[in-house]
């Protein structure tokens, strides 16, 4: 039964590296932890929708505002953020 969680979790990971250049850093990001903290039991809703949207965005501008490193990104979404800061 440890091998199935192992595999799954590659697979969802595998899905995220994936997906990270169509559709950007912080949405692939966003699904991918909120998927994970459901696979792993979390059930509080407003923690899982908080840490999915907030940790991405604060990941992104810490990297790209202070660490100058460029990410993928969905042109629109994540554009609008970054001018935003």
């Amino acid at each position: 039964a440890g091998w199935r969680r192992g595999a799954v979790f590659f697979g969802i990971m595998t899905v995220y590296a994936l997906a990270m250049v169509p559709i950007g850093f912080i949405i692939s990001s966003a699904i991918t932890i909120a998927v994970l903290s459901l696979f792993i039991g979390n059930r509080n809703i407003v923690q899982i929708i908080a840490v999915a949207l907030l940790g991405p965005v604060l990941l992104y501008l810490a990297a790209t505002r202070l660490l100058a490193v460029s990410l993928p990104e969905l042109n629109g979404i994540e554009l609008a953020i970054s001018r935003m800061f």
